[in-house]
């Protein structure tokens, strides 16, 4: 495999790595998210949840209560409205549907999102199980004005003693609230506020995580590159000097050729000189062997004829 192409599958494996956090969620949690945001998160779920099962408590407790039905009985059967007509059993009414709704919209909610808070292992957990503890925050946040309160709409048909004439009155709208539920109502319009800015500073925070840490990688690409940029210019200072001294030093690398051609030409008439008088030293030296060899002169010992 050519080394460009390993080069290339590293420098994307890098990059994309890199850059994983701006496209993906995270897998594992922050110590603030595992040590603070979710017990703190459960710990308010859990009081919200003792607030509401006190207001089923009260509602029950009001259901029977001789003195709320006597004061709605007066206020939706007036003195002198058609006896004949059906009272409204208000407090059983008002209570039997109050309660209902606290139970299936606030308290089963809350019960079924604890659970999921002790599961939490990983950031898609967690985000899934804060949004069902948001949207329980901002259903209370959205209707408390209305959360305990009773609509009721009706008709009082009066009649003249005199003349027994039916006298029709103009609908009336009755906006019930339980006076007594008041404080426990704010401190539960105080507790899921508070949890609903927590839990949105902090999605505020996880959504600024992403362009921050754009901004410091593009600054170390940049960073990176000027440092790449600046080794390369100092490679180049660096080669250019070399080449410089070592022309000036060796010279001109033309001229040094013609010169060795020279050498070796000289060498190679040096060297047949060394032959011709090495030949000529053993021309000499055999001439001077004959010489020393005895010659057949007669000698004086001989006797003469």
């Amino acid at each position: 495999m050519p080394a460009g192409t390993i080069l290339e599958r590293w420098r994307t494996s890098r990059r994309q790595a890199r850059f994983r956090i701006l496209t993906e969620w995270r897998e594992e949690l922050n110590g603030f998210e595992r040590d603070l945001l979710v017990p703190e998160v459960r710990s308010r779920l859990e009081l919200m949840l003792k607030y509401f099962e006190k207001l089923v408590a009260d509602c029950e407790e009001q259901r029977g209560s001789a003195e709320w039905a006597a004061l709605v009985d007066s206020l939706l059967n007036p003195p002198g409205s058609d006896p004949r007509g059906h009272r409204r059993a208000s407090a059983e009414m008002y209570f039997g549907a109050l309660i209902p709704q606290l139970q299936s919209n606030y308290i089963d909610p809350i019960k079924a999102v604890l659970p999921q808070l002790d599961r939490i292992e990983t950031f898609k957990t967690l985000g899934a199980a804060l949004n069902e503890v948001n949207l329980i925050c901002e259903s209370v946040t959205g209707v408390h004005e209305l959360l305990l309160k009773f609509k009721m709409r009706g008709i009082a048909i009066v009649r003249d003693i005199a003349t027994g004439e039916a006298v029709v009155q103009p609908p009336r709208e009755l906006h019930l609230i339980m006076l007594p539920f008041e404080q426990i109502l704010g401190q539960l319009v105080m507790l899921a506020s508070s949890t609903a800015d927590s839990l949105k500073s902090w999605r505020n925070g996880e959504a600024q995580a992403k362009p921050k840490f754009l901004e410091l990688e593009n600054a170390r690409t940049s960073l990176a590159n000027n440092t790449r940029v600046l080794w390369v210019n100092i490679a180049t200072v660096l080669v250019a000097i070399a080449l410089s001294a070592f022309f000036l030093v060796a010279g001109d690398p033309f001229a040094l050729a013609k010169t060795n051609r020279v050498l070796k030409s000289d060498l190679a008439a040096a060297q047949a000189e060394q032959n011709r008088l090495a030949s000529e030293l053993a021309t000499v030296r055999a001439a001077q062997s004959l010489q020393l060899t005895p010659s057949a002169t007669p000698s004086a010992a001989d006797p003469k004829p």
